[in-house]
């Protein structure tokens, strides 16, 4: 059996995949369409899209639960809302929604992460605005809460959320729960041109590293190299003892 190298580049984070088939692999067990293949799906656009130095907003929407169904609409007319507020025009976002997990609870959450820093959310409206969240909270129609939030924190969020809905009496496989636009998809690599990236982007010398061994059930035996520039190590050890 021949060594194989599969490498995903996720902007500041490289995932490195070592093992032994004979045959051309596409996707990993744990990267097909899966919960957890989704799920790890997920966080890479996260990493490969929200996760550097700019201080980028992350809305939490609130909603009720019976008007769920109008979510998409909702999400669309407030994202154009966000573009005319900001003046940027190259808008991306991804968004996850947190089905309650209660019978009496009856909101919703929607996490939208964007590439819009914080200190230009509102730069194009006329007159001061002293309180952000409420000036959005009008027009979302309902409760806005904006953070900033570090790179591990992101990832929490949208592995709590996805879980969570996964895990809601009130989701079925009809139902929509992520909504995502513009997003870069992460960069993959196969065994030539991963060992010539890794050698031109130096990722060896990245700053933090974990490596760890795991059994798939395509691949067998890999050996799971993660490569980062910011320390995302918590969550990167429990998406690895997920699939393990």
């Amino acid at each position: 059996m021949r060594k194989q190298t599969k490498l995903v580049e996720c902007g500041s984070t490289v995932f490195i995949y070592d093992f032994k088939d004979r045959s051309d692999i596409k996707n990993l067990h744990f990267e097909r369409k899966n919960p957890i293949g989704e799920l790890t799906y997920l966080k890479r656009l996260v990493l490969t899209n929200f996760v550097d130095d700019r201080l980028l907003a992350t809305f939490t929407l609130r909603m009720p639960l019976v008007s769920y169904e109008t979510a998409e609409f909702r999400l669309r007319s407030f994202i154009n809302m966000l573009k005319n507020s900001s003046g940027h025009s190259n808008f991306k976002y991804l968004a996850l929604a947190e089905l309650p997990k209660i019978e009496q609870d009856a909101t919703v959450k929607i996490h939208l992460m964007t590439n819009l820093e914080f200190s230009s959310l509102t730069s194009t409206v006329n007159g001061f605005i002293e309180n952000e969240e409420e000036y959005f909270s009008n027009l979302w129609g309902d409760c806005v809460n904006i953070e900033i939030f570090p790179q591990e924190i992101l990832l929490s969020i949208i592995d709590h959320a996805y879980c969570q809905s996964l895990m809601s009496s009130h989701y079925t496989s009809l139902t929509k729960i992520i909504f995502k636009s513009r997003l870069k998809k992460p960069n993959i690599l196969w065994n030539e041109e991963a060992d010539a990236f890794i050698k031109m982007k130096n990722v060896f010398d990245y700053p933090y590293h974990i490596g760890e061994e795991m059994f798939d059930k395509v691949g067998g035996f890999v050996n799971v190299n993660v490569f980062s520039l910011y320390d995302t190590s918590f969550f990167t050890e429990e998406l690895i003892s997920r699939i393990s």
